[in-house]
C-alpha cells in the first residue's frame, strides 16, 4: 500500500483496496472504492464526469477556474489523505 502511495499510483491503490475488502466492508464503501479508481485515473465514466464537473462548478462560485491539471491535483490530494488514513488505521473501518 505504501509503495502505491510513494509511487503516486492512487488508482492502483484504490484497486488494490477494492480487491482486498471482500465482505469486510459495506456495499457503499465497496462502491466508493470502485468509483474512486476511475475518478482518480481520469477515465471516461459517469462518476468521473460527475465529480470533476461538480468540483469545477463549486469552485466557479468562488470565481476560481480549475484547469484539468488542478482538478487532478485535487483528486490526488483526496487520494493521499484516504490512503494515509487507511495505512495509519491499518485498514478500513
Amino acid at each position: 500500500m505504501t509503495a502505491y502511495l510513494n509511487d503516486i499510483e492512487y488508482a492502483k491503490a484504490y484497486g488494490y483496496l477494492f480487491s482486498q475488502v471482500g465482505d469486510f466492508v459495506d456495499d457503499d464503501t465497496k462502491y466508493w472504492l470502485e468509483q474512486a479508481i476511475s475518478i482518480n485515473s481520469d477515465v471516461q465514466s459517469p462518476a468521473n464526469t460527475f465529480i470533476r464537473e461538480f468540483t469545477k462548478y463549486g469552485r466557479a462560485f468562488d470565481n476560481i477556474v480549475l484547469s484539468p491539471k488542478e482538478l487532478q491535483a485535487s483528486s490526488n490530494a483526496i487520494a493521499t489523505q484516504v490512503l494515509e488514513d487507511v495505512i495509519r488505521m491499518r485498514g478500513i473501518q
